[in-house]
């Protein structure tokens, strides 16, 4: 998959709040900060559940 796709599907992820996502940092051999990798991190269910709702909620008033 192209990064794109995969950023496209992340981005899908977090907005349903199935996941959260976090930068990171790591200090190389050298001693200076550099990006890490992103931490993901799934989240309760019934948080995806309660924003679903209240987003249809929202939608038909």
């Amino acid at each position: 998959m192209s990064q794109n796709t995969v950023r496209k599907y992340v981005q899908s992820l977090e907005d349903k709040h199935l996941i959260s996502t976090e930068r990171t940092e790591v200090i190389a051999k050298d001693g200076r900060k550099r990006n890490g990798t992103l931490l993901y991190t799934i989240r309760p269910i019934e948080e995806a559940i309660d924003y679903f709702h209240s987003e249809q909620l929202w939608r038909n008033a």
